[in-house]
């Protein structure tokens, strides 16, 4: 890939690897700022947290267009961020000029490694572009944030996103592990649908209501996920022996 040349300086600039390495950088200048990095939460392939607990939804592309602005459009009826914005290297006037009239903000990763003199090393830009930028009305409520912050990355194909199930999956399975038998109301208490658990637990005769256990030899679904295990602060999910 040949590098960019900055409008702002003869020199070239070296392109971002991926978007994954984009985000890497806003992650950065989020720690610098105090704010709270949620990466691949909510759909977006970062949700920021400010001290208010506005959120800001990010959403990166390695080039400035209308792919990366339809994906921050969130429809009427769903729950979204509080301020909609897109992080690309680089961008022209009229992208940006686009960008705002659809509500949505524009965050550019050449400021953040210092590539534009004017803004190099000034912590506030990102505060000011969020400041800045629309704040949506016509959503019904905010994104649902995980109980802790994922420490994967952000800005890849095929996240490991940490969702609401996994959370409340990986805490029946540790309560299943230690000898807990659910009914089904049980199963229903903590958001989960009984009938999906049926794959990994058997009904045991006579009781009333009826009671499941682990199947044996059977893997619970935590084990796909343990990453969400340990920032519950669970014990490590196993594999029953063979």
């Amino acid at each position: 890939m040949l590098a960019r040349t900055s409008r702002w300086k003869t020199a070239r600039v070296e392109p971002f690897a991926s978007e994954a390495a984009l985000c890497e950088v806003l992650r950065e200048a989020v720690r610098k700022v105090g704010w709270t990095f949620y990466p691949e939460t909510g759909g977006w392939d970062a949700l920021l947290v400010l001290e208010d607990e506005t959120q800001v939804g990010v959403q990166a592309k390695l080039r400035a267009n209308v792919d990366v602005l339809a994906q921050a459009i969130v429809p009427a009826r769903r729950v979204g961020p509080d301020v909609h914005v897109v992080l690309v290297p680089s961008c022209s006037r009229a992208f940006r000029d686009v960008a705002l009239e659809l509500g949505i903000g524009v965050l550019v990763g050449d400021v953040f490694r210092g590539e534009r003199p004017r803004s190099a090393g000034d912590p506030s830009y990102l505060e000011r572009v969020v400041s800045k930028a629309p704040r949506t009305t016509h959503l019904p409520g905010r994104c649902w944030l995980p109980p802790f912050v994922p420490d994967g990355p952000a800005g890849v194909p095929a996240p490991r996103a940490v969702s609401a199930w996994r959370v409340a999956a990986a805490k029946l399975c540790a309560e299943i592990r230690t000898g807990f038998e659910p009914t089904n109301e049980e199963i229903r208490t903590r958001g989960l649908s009984p009938s999906t658990w049926y794959q990994w637990l058997d009904p045991i005769p006579e009781t009333r209501p009826r009671r499941y256990r682990l199947r044996p030899t059977t893997s619970l679904p935590d084990v796909a996920f343990p990453e969400v295990s340990r920032g519950l602060g669970l014990p490590e999910p196993t594999r029953p022996a063979a």
